[in-house]
């Protein structure tokens, strides 16, 4: 007969069941740990900051995006990040690659100051968030762009040979540059850089679709946003050519306009 609040077993004393349980209790978070690696691989939640930055430079194109990283059921191993932008009008599409992680930081005397590194694998830890700060650039464009202008860079250090002097200060040379460049913006290499330049600059107004692929380890994890330029965006980044050009020859160097779209839900 079993009395009341106790159990017993005839094949096992209460004493040794107790120690079962306390085993079990005991490698229980272990268990569960190495459960968790072997059949539930981690991933990655982004919730995105800000709003979409889109470029046009001589560096080609640019998506600049920031935000912060979730890793969930585990740490996450990030070895690359690349960008697809497609256009929702005729589904253009082109590839973006990460080139630099962007670090701002604020000064009460400064101001604003950036630094860019070079894109590395990181890691994303289950117990604490990872902010993201990414530019990327669309590579093949980019040496489309750096072909075209070859031509233009060397017609310009024909137009400088015999201006420039090594004795020359920085003042001096600066308004020999200025002056010859007067001339040279009527040159057949100048007008051809700038069509080929004002070409490929393919942003157009209209809607884009980010999809961004993260590498976590051998796996492709997708995300999805999407933006929409409008007619004054793409009036700045035109503005580009001109600031591209005399950038690359030196001349009246521009701060090279960007513009901002807010994220949008993917329909």
């Amino acid at each position: 007969m079993l009395e009341a609040g106790s159990v017993t077993w005839p094949w096992m004393p209460r004493e040794d069941w107790t120690l079962v349980i306390a085993v079990v209790a005991l490698f229980q978070k272990p268990i569960g740990w190495a459960i968790r690696r072997t059949f539930l691989r981690s991933s990655i939640a982004i919730e995105p900051t800000g709003q979409v930055e889109v470029g046009y430079s001589a560096a080609g194109p640019s998506v600049h995006l920031l935000g912060s990283m979730i890793s969930k059921r585990g740490d996450s191993f990030v070895r690359m990040i690349g960008l697809s932008v497609t256009r929702r009008s005729d589904g253009m599409t082109h590839a973006f690659r990460w080139r630099f992680f962007r670090e701002q930081q604020m000064s009460s005397t400064d101001g604003q100051q950036t630094t860019l590194r070079l894109p590395a694998a990181f890691v994303v830890r289950e117990s604490d968030s990872y902010s993201y700060n990414i530019v990327f650039i669309d590579e093949e464009t980019q040496a489309k762009l750096q072909s075209a202008l070859v031509p233009l860079q060397t017609a310009w250090q024909k137009k400088l040979a015999g201006l420039l002097f090594p004795d020359s200060t920085p003042e001096q040379q600066a308004a020999a540059r200025k002056a010859a460049y007067e001339t040279f913006s009527k040159d057949p290499a100048h007008a051809q850089a700038v069509h080929l330049i004002d070409r490929m600059m393919y942003w157009e107004p209209g809607t884009y679709v980010i999809t961004a692929q993260i590498e976590i380890g051998r796996r492709r994890l997708k995300y999805q946003w999407q933006f929409s330029l409008g007619h004054d965006h793409c009036v700045l980044l035109q503005v580009n050519t001109m600031t591209a050009i005399q950038q690359v020859i030196g001349v009246n160097a521009q701060p090279t306009n960007v513009v901002y779209a807010p994220y949008e839900s993917v329909t």
